[in-house]
Parts: C-alpha cells; sequence; structure tokens
C-alpha cells in the first residue's frame, strides 16, 4: 500500500469513531511503504491519539494532505506531525486561522519537511503571517488565501520567513499586498517569489507599486514570478501599462533579479521601459514576456537594446502578437545577437505568415550562439515548400543549435521531394539532437531511414 486517503463524502458525515482511528493508526505504524497520507474527517476526540501515534512512528510517509478543524485537532496530529522524521511534503487545507497557527509553531521542531502548502485558509488577521517563521521548509506555497487585517507580526512573519521559495497565489484585494511586499522586501533568504493574483483578475497600479517598491529595496530574490497562467478566467485583464514601466523602473535599481516572468499579464506596451532596464541593468538574464499583447508596430528601442546586450541568455516571445515590421527587427537582432542562446518566437499573430520564415532563418544560420529555438505561428499549416526548404537551410548550415523547435503541421501535405531534402539536410547536421514539429518530436537516430519510407517525420 502506497497511499492511505480518509475523506468526507459530504459536510455532515459522522465523526470516525476511537475503533476506526485506531486501525488507521495501526495502518499507519506498520505500513512501511506507504508515501501518502491524507485525511479530512470529524474524529471522536479520543481516536486522534491513534492517528497522532502512526504518524509519530511512521518512518516511510513522503507526503500528507491534512485538514485540521480544532484546537483539540492540532494539539493531537501537530504533535505527530512535528515528530515524523520521514515526511517532506505537507499540505494543510480549509483550516481556520487559530488552528492554523498553532500547528505553524509546532512544526517548528520539524526538520525533514521541505514543502509546505497552505490552501483555502481565511487569514483573518494577518498575525497568522508571523507563523511562517518558525516553518524550516525551503519551499512555501499560499493558494487562494485571504490576506485580511495586517499586522506588524505579519511583516515580522515575512521578513524572518526561512524558506527559499515562496508562492502566493491570492484572491484579496491588492491593498493589503503593501505590507507584505514590506515583510518581502526585508527578508534575506527568499531567492524565488511566485505571485499570482486572482481579484477581478487585474495586477492594478497599486500593486504593481507595491511590488517596485520591494524590488528596489530587496537584494536577494533572484527570481520574481508574476505569470498569469493559472488565471485563465479572467485572461483579458492586463497588467497595466503604467504598472508594468513602475516594475522597469524599479528593475533600472536592481542587481539582484536574474529571472523576471510577466507571461500572459496581457502587457500592451512598446518595451521602450524595458529597453532602459536592459541597458543598465547586468543582472538580468531570462526575461519571459509569452502570452502578451505587444501591439506596437515595431519595437525599435527594445530590438535596438537587445542587439548589444551581453548579459540576456533567455528570451521568451510564445504566443507574443507582434506586428511584421517587429519581426523584421527580432530578425535583425538575430543577425548581431551574441549572447541570447534560448529563444521562443512561435508568436500569436497573423502577420507570421510563410514569407517570415525565410527572413527569421536566414537570421539564424549565422547565429552561433543559439542553442534552443522555437519558432513558428502557434496556428498556421506550414504547407509550403519554400517554408520547408528555408528550414532544411538552416538545420544545413547552424553549428550551434542543439533543440529545434518548429510550430505548425510542418510535413503533413508536404511533397515527398520535399520531405526528403529536408532529411538529408538532417543528416548532415552533426549538432541537432532534437527537432519538434507541431506535436511530434524527432530525436537524431538511425531511424531517420524509416520516417523517409514512411513519408513522414513521426517517433
Amino acid at each position: 500500500m502506497q497511499d492511505l486517503t480518509f475523506r468526507r463524502r459530504w459536510e455532515q458525515s459522522p465523526a470516525l469513531s476511537a475503533e476506526t482511528c485506531k486501525y488507521i493508526g495501526l495502518l499507519l505504524q506498520c505500513q512501511t511503504k506507504l508515501w501518502h497520507f491524507a485525511f479530512d474527517c470529524l474524529v471522536e476526540n479520543e481516536g486522534l491519539q491513534y492517528i497522532c501515534h502512526g504518524l509519530r512512528t511512521n518512518s516511510g510517509l513522503q507526503e500528507v494532505e491534512i485538514s485540521l478543524r480544532s484546537l483539540y485537532d492540532v494539539e493531537q496530529l501537530g504533535k505527530g506531525l512535528a515528530a515524523n522524521k520521514s515526511i517532506r511534503q505537507l499540505k494543510i487545507f480549509n483550516t481556520p486561522s487559530e488552528p492554523l497557527l498553532i500547528l505553524l509553531t509546532q512544526l517548528r521542531k520539524n526538520q525533514s519537511i521541505t514543502e509546505v502548502h497552505i490552501e483555502n485558509c481565511l487569514f483573518t488577521t494577518g498575525t497568522i503571517l508571523s507563523g511562517l517563521k518558525h516553518l524550516n521548509a525551503a519551499k512555501i506555497k499560499l493558494s487562494n488565501v485571504q490576506l485580511c487585517k495586517m499586522t506588524d507580526a505579519a511583516i515580522e512573519g515575512l521578513k524572518d520567513c526561512k524558506c527559499t521559495e515562496l508562492t502566493i497565489l491570492s484572491s484579496t484585494d491588492s491593498s493589503n499586498f503593501g505590507p507584505v511586499m514590506e515583510g518581502l522586501a526585508q527578508n534575506t533568504s527568499i531567492t524565488k517569489l511566485s505571485i499570482i493574483h486572482n481579484y477581478q483578475g487585474l495586477i492594478s497600479n497599486a500593486m504593481a507599486e507595491h511590488v517596485a517598491l520591494m524590488l528596489e529595496q530587496n537584494n536577494t530574490i533572484t527570481d520574481l514570478d508574476m505569470n498569469h497562467r493559472a488565471n485563465e478566467r479572467h485572461f483579458n485583464q492586463p497588467l497595466v501599462d503604467f504598472g508594468f514601466r513602475m516594475i522597469c523602473e524599479a528593475l533600472l535599481k536592481n542587481n539582484s533579479l536574474t529571472k523576471l516572468d510577466l507571461g500572459a499579464c496581457r502587457i500592451n506596451d512598446d518595451l521602450s521601459a524595458l529597453g532602459d532596464v536592459l541597458i543598465h541593468n547586468t543582472a538580468l538574464k531570462v526575461l519571459n514576456l509569452s502570452g502578451n499583447w505587444l501591439n506596437n508596430p515595431t519595437l525599435d528601442k527594445f530590438c535596438e537594446v537587445l542587439k548589444v546586450n551581453a548579459t540576456l541568455h533567455t528570451l521568451n516571445l510564445g504566443g507574443c502578437s507582434l506586428s511584421c515590421g517587429a519581426m523584421m527587427n527580432l530578425a535583425a537582432v538575430l543577425h548581431v545577437n551574441r549572447s541570447l542562446t534560448d529563444l521562443d518566437i512561435s508568436l500569436h499573430s497573423p502577420e507570421f505568415t510563410q514569407h517570415m520564415y525565410p527572413t527569421l532563418c536566414s537570421a539564424l544560420k549565422n547565429n552561433n550562439t543559439l542553442k534552443t529555438v522555437t519558432m513558428g505561428f502557434c496556428d498556421y499549416r506550414l504547407e509550403s515548400a519554400g517554408t520547408l526548404a528555408s528550414i532544411a537551410d538552416l538545420i544545413k548550415t547552424n553549428t550551434s543549435i542543439t533543440r529545434l523547435t518548429v510550430r505548425g503541421d510542418m510535413l503533413k501535405s508536404t511533397k515527398e521531394v520535399n520531405i526528403i531534402e529536408f532529411i538529408e539536410a538532417l543528416k548532415k547536421n552533426n549538432t541537432l539532437t532534437t527537432l519538434m514539429c507541431g506535436p511530434f518530436t524527432v530525436l537524431k537516430t538511425k531511424q531517420v531511414d524509416y520516417y523517409l519510407k514512411m513519408r513522414r517525420i513521426i517517433p
């Protein structure tokens, strides 16, 4: 047995008897191969001691999901969790504030838990955040939490939090993020911060300002993720351009952030402020702008800066809607840039037609620094012989790309003679290890002749 789960089927389910809890405790003690335990049940008071003993003595558990309804639950089960030496991941859900704070305090004795996930808990007072400082876990995730009545104790808790990765998925009005960012600005342990804000799907100017102030003061966070990929219900709500520019201004004063993810924030900006950042900031190495509008006709300043930038090595523009002029400027960047090693220009743009492939492939042919390239139009079917010939010429000439992804159904309707040319180019290439054509992946192996006979490149 590897998984042991007890959940209430409905809200008014009767409490588990002491006898049932005794058997659960015995299972926890005896099942040495048990790695996952989930518990969300009402229990007769005297029964919890058996489960507590089982948690205390089990030496194989790796993951625990638990809901604590009362102070008595915490007193019993909290002891077992704190004493266990094998648990690595702990998920706490649907737990009131007072029991949660006590549990977090108890867990300061546990040295084995590396990840803590707190979900669907109403933080009726910001004091709950003070409990985070007791955790020894490297990763902490707060999901669907409501941060209310923020206090000085909450700021202190975030300031002294010892984790290295913190994720906050909140549905709270952004006005409560001021104290949160104030505490994080003083934290010296967190290196990766993820903020997903679900309040009306909007990252407001006020929230962006709080994040900007935090970036100006904090010098330990190296990875900031504000990607709204999880916020599909309000996908069309933007990170207001003024807020985006405030974050850019803060990056001019920040020398520690190396990775910035603003994917799917619906930024509609010419990126000139980001261009200023790339001129003066020498720390930023990874930039994700995927899924944004970026409706500026040319992105002139941003592209001019990219030509001479020597620090950025990963740029993701996947799913962006770019004009033909902006794509031409990006092609010009690829001719001269010598720092980018990972590039995604799989665009969501009606203007990305087969005529853009020769231009992009020509720019990529003589670039000897890029290792991973993703290109194409996300919904475009590549049935042009000229398009395939351009990509074949790129594969035959380029000596640095090891992984190439081409969006679109590249070989579905292409004539066999063009596929043969493509295969021959693939055979002559000595650096490419992975080729992805639409949903299919090709590894360079001896099976390439088989693919040729089948008139398609499908593994």
